[in-house]
């Protein structure tokens, strides 16, 4: 309807580029996995399965990236930090919106100064532009139960 079209890849996303395992439970693909912390708790407690698939950084497509509007979404089970590292040209440059998942509040403080580098601002959810949207510092979005949120470049 918006006239977008989209590729499929079997890729798994982080900050270099070589092969990798992805593991998944048996009856739930979408909660597959590349983070060493979270593949061991998969395997204790499921039926998994696992493979080898290439990894890429977001920066090796961004040659292919309209960056006129650029809305990413980022929920990949542990691993945002990785994938960010692989971003850091596509977010100077492209400056995308991104709607993230973030569940360890372990990893938050280095997700945030992350975010902070590239000069991104971390939003509670829902985030409308026209209304003032609850923006937050470290130590909220660390304190957060909420596990998605937006983070906007400070320049848009």
């Amino acid at each position: 309807m918006n006239g977008l079209s989209g590729q499929w890849e079997q890729v798994a996303i982080g900050n270099r580029t070589s092969e990798i395992e992805l593991v998944y439970p048996e009856k739930e693909s979408w909660l597959g996995s590349i983070c060493p912390e979270i593949i061991r708790s998969l395997k204790s407690s499921k039926r998994i399965i696992s493979q080898k698939v290439q990894l890429k950084t977001l920066d090796e497509y961004l040659q292919s990236v309209p960056c006129e509007k650029v809305l990413m979404k980022i929920d990949v089970e542990g691993a945002e930090k990785e994938v960010l590292q692989g971003a850091s040209k596509l977010l100077s440059h492209c400056r995308p919106t991104i709607i993230f998942e973030s569940y360890e509040a372990k990893t938050r403080d280095e997700l945030f100064r992350q975010f902070e580098q590239f000069e991104y601002l971390v939003h509670a959810l829902p985030w409308r532009p026209s209304v003032a949207s609850r923006l937050l510092d470290v130590d909220e979005f660390k304190a957060s139960t909420a596990t998605n949120f937006i983070a906007i470049a400070s320049n848009t």
